[in-house]
């Protein structure tokens, strides 16, 4: 959803449709975790772009129970997980839409918990937010900012930040999505803003395609 906000209007569909929304969202503890949202409120933690891979923890438990009760369920993460996910539950559910991202690959969270416990020490602070994508600079030159406990704010662009430098020249990856993504998955965002605006600063957009008989705004109309 930093890119192109497409996110926001699958979840608010599924959940206007008595549906929940499973994504991933940093707990207190800035450990990236798979939780739930069935409310319009709870949507926000879930939003925004997170280099760092998630734990499933017992996420696909809780999506198949939830099915099972005939609620219509919307999982959204890297391929990886959502193959995962229909691997685990091991049949079709009408009442679930799976959707997943073109992904550049993912580090560890252990990766991030070392960078920012460096960052705290260095500031003499607890960082308490993180934003994966600002736009400060503009869509081509995006950066990494921390946001600590005594107000401090540290924002660096693109390969001047250690951990985005790690990212971007596929360090710290532990492996590629992109070669083993399944593409008989449902749906897939991708995030192609640069290649169709020609670097336009002032718009962006997300690519949807759908694989299903019928697209996730059709499937959810009833």
């Amino acid at each position: 959803s930093s890119s192109g906000g497409i996110f926001i209007l699958l979840a608010k569909k599924t959940i206007e449709n008595g549906g929940v929304v499973y994504g991933a969202a940093f707990d207190e503890k800035l450990v990236l975790r798979h939780t739930s949202a069935d409310k319009y409120e709870k949507i926000e933690p879930l939003l925004k772009s997170k280099y760092v891979q998630s734990a499933i923890g017992d996420s696909y438990i809780k999506v198949k129970n939830d099915l099972k009760k005939g609620r219509k369920v919307l999982f959204v993460g890297t391929p990886c997980q959502v193959n995962g996910l229909l691997s685990f539950l091991n049949k079709k559910y009408d009442n679930l839409i799976t959707v997943d991202f073109i992904c550049h690959g993912v580090p560890s969270g252990k990766v991030l918990h070392h960078y920012v416990s460096c960052l705290e020490k260095k500031y003499h602070s607890s960082i308490t937010k993180i934003f994966f994508r600002t736009k400060t600079k503009g869509w081509n030159n995006f950066g990494l900012k921390f946001l600590f406990e005594n107000g401090k704010c540290i924002e660096k662009f693109g390969i001047e930040d250690e951990y985005l430098a790690a990212f971007l020249f596929d360090i710290d990856l532990e492996f590629d999505e992109f070669l083993i993504r399944n593409f008989y998955l449902n749906n897939f965002l991708i995030d192609s803003w640069q290649k169709l605006l020609l670097n336009s600063q002032k718009k962006h957009s997300i690519m949807y395609r759908d694989f299903a008989e019928q697209g996730i705004l059709r499937k959810w109309k009833n």
